[in-house]
């Protein structure tokens, strides 16, 4: 399998948004729901090896989104919020290790990771 060699600039709305550049050897995308407002989902269920994961939380949002672990929240604020509009990126091991929570009831949200 060959390497995919990745340079990703930044969105032109995001001033902090950080270029991914590097080899990875996979990319995939993916995408979730968190159904009840400040109630946690996984980004995935099962072991999900690695490196680099964009999380997106769509501009049809009508708020934050949160992530961090297992015990993340939106009130009292416990993770990592991302405004609806921007992207997040992160370095992980472990997809599972991931969770995600929201503001309001119904929001869903995207990502891509690179391995």
């Amino acid at each position: 399998m060959a390497d995919i060699n990745v340079a990703i600039s930044a969105l032109p709305r995001d001033e902090n948004y950080v270029p991914l550049q590097g080899t990875f050897r996979t990319i995939a995308s993916g995408n979730g729901t968190v159904a009840s407002a400040n109630v946690a989902v996984q980004v995935k269920s099962s072991p999900t090896q690695a490196k680099v994961i964009d999380i997106l939380n769509p501009t049809s949002n009508p708020d934050v989104i949160v992530i961090g672990d297992s015990s993340v929240t939106v009130s009292p604020l416990n993770g990592i919020p991302i405004e609806p509009g921007f992207t997040y990126r992160l370095q992980v091991t472990d997809l599972s290790k991931l969770w995600i929570t929201g503001g309001s009831n119904t929001m869903p949200f995207t990502y891509n990771y690179f391995n």
